[in-house]
This record gives structure tokens, sequence and C-alpha cells, in this order.
């Protein structure tokens, strides 16, 4: 769990301050602790618990004119234990 923010909440959006990157939650396996994040220009990364409660991050809101935002209805799918579509951003992971 992050100090500041908590436990990934799927469907959340946070900013990572230190760099200024807003990306969303898309899942969480806790389970396994893997996080998948997206950031707002599609990036995608998969982070482990570790590493989410490094990360100087703050709760944001949407951005405006966000596709998904106020769909508090969807739910998050579920993580595949692999998946060749995920693209691992050293940008959002380092």
């Amino acid at each position: 769990m992050n100090a500041s923010v908590g436990a990934p909440y799927p469907g959340g959006w946070y900013t990572r301050w230190d760099r200024g990157e807003l990306f969303q939650v898309t899942g969480h396996d806790r389970a396994c602790g893997a996080i998948v994040v997206r950031a707002f220009d599609g990036r995608c990364a998969v982070l482990d618990a570790r590493t989410w409660s490094e990360l100087p991050l703050s709760r944001s809101s949407p951005p405006v004119g966000w596709p998904q935002a106020g769909r508090a209805d969807r739910q998050p799918a579920a993580i595949p234990a692999t998946d060749s579509r995920i693209v691992w951003s050293e940008s959002l992971l380092g």
C-alpha cells in the first residue's frame, strides 16, 4: 500500500507528482500484487506492490473529456497471467 494514496483502486486516477504524469489503474490482482496502469497518453505498464508503495503519488480526477470519465458502473477486467499486449514502460516504472 502507498502511504499517501493507499491501495490501488481500479478505475482510479493518480498523478506521479515527481514527474507530473497522470495515469489510471486499470487492474489490480491482489493475489500476485500486479497493478496494471495506463498513462494519459496510452502507454501501459505493470507495477508490483513494492514499486507502487514507493512511488510519490496523489489521487487525481480523470482528465476533462476522458471517454470513460464517470463510468463508475464499469467493472475492471481481470489481469491475465501473461498478456503480450502489455507494454512495459520505463518512464512509468522508473
